[in-house]
């Protein structure tokens, strides 16, 4: 299973987002170095918001 967990922007927000920056950069090594590619951080425009999503999964890896 996985575990999905979405921060929504309700301001202003910049018509396309980027890629992120040092912050969404660094929170995605370190989801990797700890999961593999079972995670991951995506940053969207949903509906004329930004939405950051924050994928992990059910179980950490090594777990039964």
């Amino acid at each position: 299973g996985v575990l999905g967990i979405d921060v929504v922007d309700s301001g202003d927000a910049p018509v396309e987002p980027r890629d992120g920056g040092t912050g969404l950069a660094n929170a995605r090594t370190r989801l990797a170095a700890l999961y593999g590619d079972a995670a991951g951080v995506t940053l969207e425009r949903v509906d004329g918001r930004t939405r950051v999503r924050v994928t992990l999964p059910a179980r950490p890896r090594g777990a039964a």
